[in-house]
């Protein structure tokens, strides 16, 4: 993906590298990319010493200071849109016969990134001073990926937007995405979900495609309160499905 040769091409066509300097992006992009894998924190010193370390050669301060310029960030977002496009390129998964009706299965997650400080103002965070959410939204077949860049502080909630685009999708999420509204207004827009269910949640299983025998009887198999299942049969996860693709139906 990120060879010597287009991360030397990419530093000159954006104008990033004019001519041969002691610094060399290559090296210089791979201190950057892996230099914060270790550490929440890294000095510029650090990184001019990781520099050295990686390059057998010893660079004078300031030569190392004037290669972080505006040229730099320009240089990073190509390789950054480059990245993002080889992947999106690669062969995707197909879905299961069981899946046919639909067109993709989607899974919406989020990490955080601890930011410096001096980025509170613009990214505040909830456990630190500055946080930046990174939220990804991805398709098995690859038809849908979608890059989202919050503050730290934003509910998980509004990092992902129910539209039309749900139709005929199965979006799956973690408890930070269970909302009734949420999963209201995917099934008004003809997709599907699948979630974890909260504690305390007590739906009422609509019917189960599994047949369930306890202690040498058939439990029901429709509107039945999850509560009054069997411990070992409950479900555990809260799905809106078509009856060949889930076990359970809950209202």
């Amino acid at each position: 993906m990120f060879t010597p040769e287009w991360l030397r091409d990419a530093a000159v066509r954006v104008k990033y590298v004019q001519r041969q300097r002691k610094v060399d992006p290559v090296i210089l992009f791979w201190i950057l990319v892996l230099g914060f894998g270790v550490g929440v924190q890294r000095s510029i010193a650090s990184l001019r010493r990781a520099y050295e370390t990686a390059s057998a050669e010893n660079i004078v301060a300031s030569a190392f200071y004037d290669r972080f310029s505006k040229g730099l960030i320009t240089f990073l977002k190509e390789c950054l849109a480059h990245g993002i496009a080889d992947l999106a390129s690669h062969t995707s998964l197909t879905l299961s016969d069981k899946l046919a009706g639909f067109k993709d299965l989607i899974v919406a997650d989020g990490t955080i990134i601890k930011l410096h400080d001096s980025l509170a103002e613009k990214f505040p965070g909830s456990r630190h001073k500055a946080e930046l959410k990174i939220h990804l939204a991805i398709g098995l077949t690859g038809n849908t990926k979608s890059i989202g860049l919050f503050s730290g502080k934003t509910a998980e909630l509004k990092t992902i937007r129910i539209g039309p685009w749900v139709k005929d999708h199965i979006l799956l999420f973690d408890l930070g995405f269970f909302k009734y509204e949420m999963f209201s207004r995917i099934r008004k827009n003809g997709g599907h979900f699948v979630s974890r269910l909260k504690t305390g949640v007590n739906p009422t299983i609509m019917w189960n495609t599994k047949i369930i025998f306890h202690q040498h009887y058939a439990f029901p198999l429709f509107d039945q309160k999850m509560d009054d299942y069997p411990n070992k049969t409950r479900p555990s996860t809260l799905s809106e499905l078509l009856p060949q693709c889930a076990n359970y139906s809950h209202r």
